[in-house]
């Protein structure tokens, strides 16, 4: 399974936890603006713009220049995460590079059926997240927390695709469950256990499939507040993240080894030290505060 399903348990718990949480430890200085200088060179992307989102960081014209893709995907990375990503700027109509002018709140409304039948952490959660940045309130949003707590496993975590439980999709389903504040309907303290049993010795997590790697530990740090456990264990992740940071101001994705999508990996650590999760609604062509 790819390393960044570990994102699916993250953002599952996000938005069970409600959106009062607590920051992680401050980055080292000139950390995140280094990060934020990478990102802002790479190409435009769901994960780029969440970063730019959670940092503060003043949008350029051309960071939501991406597309969304029609088919409701299983996989929330290149399905539900696009739609999220613009309606967190706080974008209602977006100009697809490839399907022209959408409504996005119509895009909301018709992957509905689509992720209420196949469930999984990570198209629920980032379907939920959608929801609350469009203040939506009817009985699918119900339907949908319903569909995300249910399956929560004897040992805390949350399913992916085809029922495997990953560290990223736990983070995924508590990132979704903040938006509705859920969070007393599920087992926070087995969720912990779940996350912490994915710790690796000598620092980081894995998502349980191919190894430690920083999209984990990221989702790891980000489920770890939003349930308020194991400071200690925080504070390790953040100083591990922090360990892989490179000159150019990127992430690697392991001690050593550099990510052959470095935007990608800089961008989900960003937001992890940033405390950024859920993310907030900001109009997208409005400077940072």
């Amino acid at each position: 399974m790819d390393p960044r399903a570990v994102a699916v348990v993250a953002t599952a718990l996000l938005v069970l936890t409600g959106l009062a949480v607590q920051a992680p430890p401050d980055p080292e200085p000139g950390a995140q603006d280094a990060a934020v200088a990478f990102l802002l060179e790479q190409e435009p992307a769901a994960e780029v713009l969440e970063a730019l989102l959670a940092t503060g960081t003043p949008l350029p014209p051309d960071a939501t220049d991406f597309p969304v893709p029609e088919a409701p995907q299983r996989n929330p990375n290149t399905g539900l995460r696009p739609l999220h990503a613009l309606l967190a700027a706080g974008a209602r109509v977006h100009d697809d590079p490839e399907r022209g002018t959408l409504s996005l709140e119509a895009e909301w409304r018709g992957r509905a059926g689509a992720v209420l039948e196949a469930p999984a952490a990570g198209t629920l959660g980032f379907w939920l997240l959608s929801a609350h940045h469009l203040q939506a309130d009817e009985p699918g949003v119900d339907a949908a927390v319903d569909a995300l707590v249910a399956p929560q496993a004897d040992d805390g975590g949350f399913p992916c695709l085809f029922g495997f439980r990953s560290l990223d999709c736990t983070g995924f389903a508590g990132a979704a469950l903040a938006a509705p504040a859920a969070l007393e309907r599920i087992d926070g303290a087995a969720a912990a256990a779940h996350v912490q049993g994915h710790a690796e010795p000598g620092g980081g997590y894995t998502d349980g499939f191919l190894g430690r790697n920083a999209q984990s530990t990221a989702w790891a740090l980000t489920a770890l507040r939003l349930l308020d456990a194991e400071p200690d264990a925080q504070a390790d992740a953040a100083a591990w993240l922090e360990a892989l940071r490179r000159p150019d101001g990127s992430y690697d994705r392991d001690p050593g080894q550099p990510d052959p999508l470095p935007w990608w990996t800089t961008a989900e650590v960003v937001v992890a030290l940033s405390g950024g999760h859920p993310l907030p609604v900001r109009p997208a062509d409005a400077p940072a505060a």
